[in-house]
């Protein structure tokens, strides 16, 4: 019909929204035993929400549990060692912090 498609956008991120003192109050407290990322966003808006420090305090007393490689280069990139989950999929990424965080115990 004559349009030109320019761009398209398949998907955009948007942060979800955070109680960052909430969530101090349990890094605080060592309350915390994994923590997942399904995406390299999910990592700089975690960080961003609750600033470097509680962020590298948080994964230095949780397993960082990611989706796939580009999220973990994500973390890496931060200086953290990330789990990988068993396969790229929401399930293998909750059974992998289940037996990440079970191996904690």
């Amino acid at each position: 019909m004559g349009a030109k498609v320019v761009q398209v956008e398949a998907y955009r991120t948007e942060p979800a929204a955070l109680d960052a003192d909430e969530c101090r109050s349990w890094i605080d407290r060592g309350g915390i035993g994994a923590v997942t990322f399904a995406s390299p966003s999910a990592v700089i808006e975690l960080e961003q929400s609750l600033g470097k420090e509680s962020f590298d305090r948080l994964l230095r007393g949780a397993k960082a549990v990611v989706i796939g490689p580009t999220t973990a280069r994500e973390l890496v990139a931060r200086g953290h060692a990330p789990v990988l989950a068993e396969s790229a999929t929401l399930r293998g990424l909750a059974l992998t912090t289940f037996r990440s965080v079970q191996t904690r115990h």
